[in-house]
């Protein structure tokens, strides 16, 4: 609150501190890489936001999240805001069931940009919906459910990640709520995951999934009906899908 109404920037140095949230635009904060540590206070049962964006044009870079905490969540987008970057991003969801490590509320955002963050140990890596977002070279690693999940996201970019080592998928386009329609999923590699290393779901149309490498997970890349929806129109061309248990590609 002490920031005045046209924004600024903050440089934190290192230390640990606790949650804040962002409720003025065009706040930018940074910080000095893993020695700068957004933290929860104690171990245990709880439930809560470690950073709560809830105005549009911010952006946070080089520090870490650390959720220590049953049900929490390490970064939330709120609804409807735009042009929010998160930039080089350490996220450990811990030994305690952390759900999100990044979760935007809803799908009327825009224009968010997630690049080389690396997130671990929470229930879903990234949670997403929205419009003309990009999430790219980001290290996705460890997660209970996904790596990435989709809940209406509409002409967006997901680009040159690593979805790895989930007890679930690694990458699943989602029809939960809204359907993950036009988007383009690219250089991106899904490897070692339990389940499959790319899901498209349900009502989920006209994606293009190109130059992925799936391997070692027990599906490549599915097409998922679920009940009378199925996948429509999605393009599924120059894919590597080896050394996948049960199937390269499941449609």
């Amino acid at each position: 609150n002490a920031m005045p109404s046209s924004g600024g920037s903050i440089f934190v140095k290192e230390g640990i501190y606790p949650k804040f949230t962002l409720n003025k635009s065009k706040i930018y904060v940074e910080g000095t890489g893993e020695a700068t540590q957004i933290k929860d206070a104690a171990h245990g049962v709880g439930g809560g936001l470690l950073i709560n964006i809830t105005q549009s044009s911010c952006s946070i870079s080089n520090l870490k999240v650390v959720c220590e905490n049953t049900n929490w969540t390490g970064i939330q987008i709120a609804n409807s805001q735009t042009n929010i970057i998160l930039d080089k991003i350490f996220m450990d969801g811990g030994d305690f069931g952390a759900t999100y490590g990044i979760f935007t509320d809803g799908s009327s955002m825009s224009r968010i940009i997630i690049s080389e963050c690396i997130i671990e140990n929470f229930a879903y890596g990234i949670y997403v919906g929205g419009s003309k977002n990009i999430i790219s070279e980001c290290v996705i690693n460890s997660c209970a459910t996904a790596g990435m999940q989709t809940d209406g996201l509409i002409n967006s970019t997901i680009s040159a990640n690593t979805f790895s080592n989930s007890t679930g998928r690694g990458l699943i386009l989602s029809d939960d709520n809204v359907s993950s329609d036009n988007n383009t999923i690219s250089g991106n590699t899904a490897s070692g995951n339990g389940t499959q290393g790319i899901e498209i779901f349900g009502d989920c149309d006209n994606n293009i999934l190109i130059g992925n490498t799936c391997t070692g997970n027990d599906i490549g890349i599915k097409l998922t009906v679920t009940g009378i929806r199925i996948p429509n129109k999605n393009m599924i061309m120059g894919n590597i899908c080896l050394s996948n248990t049960t199937s390269a590609i499941v449609d």
